[in-house]
């Protein structure tokens, strides 16, 4: 269908109670359908020059300010054309000029559409690489929430979330339910850059400073510690997984979880460097603990929200399960995530604790999730020195600081490799294990509990070089993680 225009000086747009020949005015689209659904597609579908919409700059505010008015009460849409043409009329319209306009009364919603003004919730977006997924937060005042529907992705019912495909569908669905808190797009979530190079931690966390002039490179140190050294605990490194085969983890780690569509193996390493500074002999904390690998993206090009929470709700399940203390570690991190963050309250609610890594930025960790969350144990790095590494995040959101600078530890490329890596990602396992160590020498208490006696062993002002010249002074912790 199309409508025929012809040239006119003028004609009339509506204001008010009454017509004014503020503009041109040649014609108006009319449809049953809602104006809010279909305003884009008919901006769109117009590519005739001649033809002006409501948002032309063009066309005067009064008219403007009609139009949107014609839009919310007779779902409409007004065009203007300054000469002769035909313009097409899409499916589903009608053409009616101004004055035909005036006699019209105005259309009910289509048959099944709620009359709602404004969805109740918007989609919090978030910038650079995500997936076609949306996370949905439910209010915690519901106990059960019905997902009939919206075939989710990913229950996470230890959370009160699920994940769901971004489809029109499933967005009418949700944008209205008023048991939903917040909906989120599903950002992509990368372990911390490590740089390659390279236990003096070991020491420096169970001794003083470590002599100028030592090498971090060679396993020359001293590390003291108490025999129980993490027994009876489980640590899970949500990471890149962990090569579980590794002499120096002694048959102490197994697989736990696998995100959709990664295999069960280790290919980048990260994940098994983190788990021996964790709780392999020799280079690790906790000499005693368990493993247990949550793989949720295979390299450093990261894993998306939606998978990272996956393996935070099967952490959740499992430590249910177990009934044994459990220790989340966290060596990842992207910009300010309120799932992530609620992720880590719904963990710590239920006694696990969750040690995360500041950063690699050189910025202000409070705009880093889940290191800003506040129930995680957030960690900076140092270097053999007792000086602050200068890319590690720092600011307030730091708990603690631990040995993260040219950091050896076990590797992936087979069960006896090594490799020396540096990094907030290396800091925060040493505090993981020394959780672990702590619970097996003085029993499980609530992760505030534990976040204060970590607190009360650290040594304090031990540390130089804490951004002074970026940040208010005493801003960043001065407190190095210790095992006393």
């Amino acid at each position: 269908m199309s409508f025929h225009t012809e040239p006119r000086l003028h004609s009339y747009s509506y204001f008010g109670d009454s017509w004014h020949s503020y503009c041109y005015v040649d014609f108006l689209f009319r449809s049953t359908h809602s104006f809010k659904d279909l305003y884009k597609p008919w901006c769109s579908a117009f590519s005739i020059s001649t033809s002006r919409f409501l948002y032309s700059k063009m066309i005067h505010s009064t008219f403007a300010s009609a139009a949107l008015l014609f839009a919310g009460l007779y779902h409409g849409i007004a065009v203007s054309a300054t000469g002769s043409g035909v313009v097409a009329v899409p499916e589903g319209f009608t053409a009616v000029t101004p004055f035909e306009f005036m006699s019209l009364a105005p259309l009910p919603e289509p048959t099944g559409r709620a009359v709602q003004p404004r969805a109740a919730h918007e989609i919090v977006t978030v910038e650079g690489a995500k997936s076609d997924r949306l996370i949905v937060i439910y209010k915690d005042s519901i106990q059960a929430f019905d997902t009939t529907g919206i075939q989710p992705v990913h229950k996470l019912d230890s959370m009160k979330m699920v994940v769901v495909n971004n489809t029109a569908d499933n967005v009418a669905k949700l944008v209205n339910d008023p048991t939903i808190d917040s909906i989120h797009e599903d950002a992509l979530i990368k372990p911390f850059d490590t740089q390659a190079g390279a236990t003096w931690g070991l020491q420096r966390i169970s001794g003083d400073k470590i002599p100028g002039g030592s090498s971090p490179y060679g396993l020359t140190f001293q590390y003291t510690y108490q025999q129980q050294l993490g027994s009876g605990v489980d640590i899970y490194i949500i990471d890149t997984g962990i090569r579980t085969t590794h002499q120096l983890f002694e048959g102490r780690a197994s697989w736990g979880f696998v995100a959709n569509g990664l295999s069960q193996r280790d290919e980048y390493g990260h994940g098994t460097h983190c788990a021996g500074t964790a709780a392999a002999l020799r280079v690790g904390v906790a000499q005693k603990a368990k493993l247990i690998a949550v793989k949720v993206f295979n390299d450093d090009e990261g894993g998306h929200t939606s998978e990272i929470l996956a393996g935070m709700n099967y952490v959740s399940g499992a430590a249910a399960k177990s009934g044994r203390p459990s220790v989340a570690s966290m060596s990842l991190g992207g910009d300010a995530n309120k799932p992530l963050d609620d992720a880590v309250k719904a963990l710590t609610d239920k006694g696990i604790h969750v040690v995360a890594a500041a950063g690699n930025d050189g910025k202000d960790a409070n705009t880093v999730s889940p290191a800003r969350a506040p129930s995680a144990i957030t960690v900076g790095a140092t270097a053999i020195n007792d000086t602050f590494a200068d890319f590690s995040n720092y600011g307030s959101a730091l708990d603690i600081l631990a040995p993260g600078v040219d950091v050896p530890s076990t590797w992936s490329t087979s069960d006896t490799a090594g490799a020396i890596l540096s990094g907030t990602s290396m800091a925060a396992p040493h505090v993981s294990g020394l959780v672990a160590y702590f619970i097996s020498l003085m029993g499980n208490k609530s992760p505030a509990d534990m976040a204060q006696l970590l607190k009360s062993k650290g040594q304090s002002g031990k540390i130089s070089k804490i951004m002074a010249f970026l940040l208010p002074e005493g801003s960043t912790v001065n407190l190095l993680a210790h095992n006393a």
